[in-house]
């Protein structure tokens, strides 16, 4: 019932919206006439002159309507885009809050916890992202590695959100702030080390700006009036 009440509101009201105002148009047409001109076509003895006044103010509503309905669809469409980037970072936010993301969630703060305190940790992570073959295989740190990625490509989804910025701040901007000195750290090192042709590098493709995890953060610095923040200042001091 709730989507066949949105799907009326989205697209079967705006359609009866524009056929009442092609019917209203005609009849502020015909009155104009009548009152102003002096002329009223339905009084009018011969039939072909009759019908081709009618015409005429059948032809000119539609045009008029035709045009307001053009602005009207333009408006709905905006309101009905507007409304599914509203649901989906709603949605997102229910994502991040739910059961499996919040061990994502619990564990990269584990890795942001050695990350910045434990000795040769972040050489020893960067080496076995990039595969350096003197590293053992690790399992628990393939691990923190694979939840760091996906920590950072969820804010990196979030960031694209910037059309539904009030939305965004009233969901405590996905705890960004918490995170943020720390994402910015792990990803510079991991585009440091990233190998990419020379010839993609020296191309002025957007390519790597839109995969980029720190690019991803600055347009959620903007987002979040950060921007003007050093990249490296701690905002909190407590978990989050």
């Amino acid at each position: 019932m709730k989507k066949f009440k949105e799907y009326f509101i989205d697209l079967i009201y705006p359609f009866v919206l524009i056929i009442l105002l092609g019917i209203l148009f005609s009849i502020i047409i015909y009155f104009f006439i009548d009152i102003f001109v002096g002329y009223d076509i339905f009084n009018e003895p011969i039939k072909e002159k009759r019908l081709d006044g009618t015409l005429k103010i059948i032809g000119t509503a539609i045009s008029i309507t035709g045009f307001i309905s053009i602005i009207v669809a333009i408006i709905y469409s905006k309101k009905s885009i507007q409304r599914d980037i509203q649901k989906g970072t709603i949605e997102l936010f229910q994502e991040f809050n739910d059961e499996r993301f919040k061990e994502i969630r619990t564990k990269a703060w584990v890795v942001k916890e050695k990350w910045e305190k434990k000795k040769n940790y972040r050489k020893k992570f960067i080496d076995h992202n990039f595969h350096n073959p003197k590293q053992k295989k690790d399992e628990e740190l393939e691990e923190e590695i694979n939840v760091i990625y996906k920590l950072l490509e969820f804010y990196l989804v979030i960031s694209t959100f910037e059309e539904n910025k009030t939305i965004l701040q009233s969901l405590r901007y996905f705890y960004y702030g918490w995170w943020r000195p720390f994402l910015y750290d792990i990803s510079s090192e991991i585009e440091s080390n990233r190998k990419i042709n020379e010839i993609i590098k020296t191309s002025k493709s957007d390519y790597l700006d839109n995969i980029s995890y720190t690019q991803s953060l600055e347009r959620l610095d903007r987002i979040c009036g950060l921007e003007k923040i050093p990249k490296n200042t701690i905002i909190h001091f407590d978990g989050g």
